[in-house]
């Protein structure tokens, strides 16, 4: 360990024992000794400014809970507006730059907004405009006139500049229920397994000319998969709102011998696999194939793709061509389903927890599997020790922009 120190080594064990001084990760050990251990998604210095102003004041104090909530996700999420003010309009915020919708939108109303301006700084509500009619985005936002002990009465006195900065969270409390609800920014992302479509059989094919199809399901394995693959016109699977999307990376696979690993399949000619797609009631060839060699185990399509929607019924098709004298044995076919627009990057499951995805799995950072969609519990359990006892607290994630105000 170097000696070549700022510090004695005094005051940095004195430091460590300091909510205001200690740095990681004597931050996050002290954290956890008083019962408010770091959310892993709030950086150090966010919660180290929460921790100051709750850690020795009394539980369920409104004035500190909202410092604590402030000082823990402003900082990261919270989003800031250039704008300016005037004395003819005391109520309105005009949008100068910000946020990336080139004005307010509904997301924006009925929200807390700490304004800055040449002559101080104030917490607000914002009431206005509504955007149940007209257009989506506004040049303006209008503030509630009438202050509370939650928020100031906006009376914009000057001509100016201001800084407005939207805070991801409200609150309210009554009847000994205490209700937050934040920006899904402020969330762990929604992630979900995507299902995936598979068919299987104990063979298909046999002799050249002969053509199969299989039982497909995105659920658990199906009974008719122990037995061989059927008529090419029977085995049809419906699209549902969960596999809808598009489908590529078609892979099929057989002649798989536990036992003998090493066998090579001979069965003296190649079969074509071909996904098909009932059009006009007719199946017809779309751009998933692939061609399993004679002596092939694996054969795949990562090239094309076919976009399917709610209630296509598609087919898995399998055709013996020129010399094949022996079916395939225990034949297993699969398709990648991309992720629905809008999801992030994750639903992988990693190696292990130092591995690096590549650019199909997210390539801003690990995306590994996870569920979510809700609040982050680690901050829950914290802000529950700081409500008085009895308080219920309900944690919410708030998509404001489906109303014009939360509550």
């Amino acid at each position: 360990m170097s000696l070549l120190q700022v510090l004695p080594q005094t005051e940095r064990a004195l430091r460590d024992t300091l909510v205001a001084r200690s740095a990681l990760p004597q931050l996050d050990a002290l954290a956890a000794l008083y019962q408010l251990p770091r959310p892993s998604n709030i950086d150090d210095a966010s919660w180290r400014a929460a921790l100051r102003q709750v850690l020795f004041a009394r539980r369920g104090v409104r004035g500190l809970l909202h410092a604590f909530l402030d000082d823990a996700l402003t900082p990261q999420w919270g989003l800031s507006y250039q704008c300016t003010v005037a004395a003819a309009a005391p109520q309105t915020l005009t949008w100068v730059s910000g946020g990336a919708d080139g004005g307010f939108t509904k997301k924006d109303v009925g929200r807390l907004f700490r304004v800055t301006t040449a002559s101080g700084q104030g917490l607000y509500w914002s009431v206005g405009p509504a955007f149940n009619a007209g257009p989506a985005v506004s040049a303006t936002l209008t503030l509630c006139y009438v202050g509370t002990a939650y928020w100031q009465p906006a009376k914009f006195t000057a001509n100016g500049s201001a800084t407005a900065v939207r805070l991801p969270f409200v609150w309210s409390d009554f009847g000994a229920q205490y209700y937050l609800a934040a920006d899904t920014d402020a969330a762990v992302p929604p992630t979900y397994m995507q299902p995936q479509v598979r068919w299987q059989a104990s063979s298909a094919g046999g002799n050249q000319g002969v053509q199969n199809t299989f039982w497909g399901t995105d659920g658990t394995d199906l009974p008719t998969w122990d037995e061989p693959a059927i008529p090419a016109i029977l085995g049809g699977y419906t699209v549902t709102a969960q596999t809808a999307g598009t489908w590529r990376n078609l892979i099929f696979n057989a002649d798989h011998d536990p036992n003998n690993p090493a066998a090579v399949p001979a069965r003296g000619g190649t079969y074509d696999i071909t996904l098909l797609k009932l059009v006009g009631g007719v199946y017809q060839p779309t751009a998933l194939t692939c061609t399993l060699a004679a002596d092939g185990k694996v054969a795949s399509d990562t090239t094309h793709s076919v976009a399917l929607v709610v209630g296509d019924n598609v087919q898995l098709y399998i055709a013996a061509n020129n010399g094949v004298n022996k079916p395939v044995i225990f034949p297993k076919a699969s398709v990648y389903i991309d992720h629905p627009a809008g999801e992030p990057a994750g639903g992988y499951i990693l190696p292990d927890a130092a591995a690096t995805p590549s650019v199909a799995e997210g390539a801003a950072g690990l995306a590994p599997l996870y569920l979510g969609g809700h609040l982050d519990e680690a901050f829950l359990l914290c802000l529950r020790r700081l409500l008085a006892s009895g308080v219920i607290l309900h944690g919410d994630v708030a998509d404001f922009a489906t109303k014009d105000s939360y509550w």
